[in-house]
């Protein structure tokens, strides 16, 4: 097993464990692609995939501060949360809205973890 698989079972082990399941919230952001144009009806049809994983929120407030390193633009109400790689599976593109905990959120910054296995979130109200 390389760091990668390790990681990930890690993070699966703490999503699975009961003392952190009142840290698990609900993310998702939808991706709609548009297709062709309906020859009958003159609708341009789109596709809605929407994407999710549970997810733990990590930074409530810039004053704790524990992502200015990360990020370059946190504001004030701004919050940071990861999500496992493989359960998310897809990046939205910044200035998407995503859904956390059932509030929507613009997403501001991305990164990844030197390991590959989260995503953290910069997430602005």
């Amino acid at each position: 097993m390389g760091a990668l698989s390790d990681f990930n079972k890690l993070f699966d082990e703490f999503q699975a464990d009961e003392f952190f399941k009142d840290a698990l919230h609900a993310l998702s952001w939808t991706e709609s692609v548009s297709g062709g144009i309906d020859r009958i009806t003159g609708i341009q049809t789109t596709t809605d995939t929407v994407y999710s994983a549970d997810s733990f929120l990590l930074s409530p407030s810039k004053s704790e501060r524990p992502s200015a390193q990360i990020f370059r633009d946190i504001q004030a109400g701004d919050i940071v949360v990861v999500s496992q790689i493989t359960e998310m599976i897809k990046k939205p593109k910044l200035n998407s809205i995503m859904t956390f905990d059932s509030e929507d959120f613009t997403v501001k910054e991305i990164v990844s973890d030197s390991v590959g296995v989260t995503w953290k979130f910069l997430l602005r109200n």
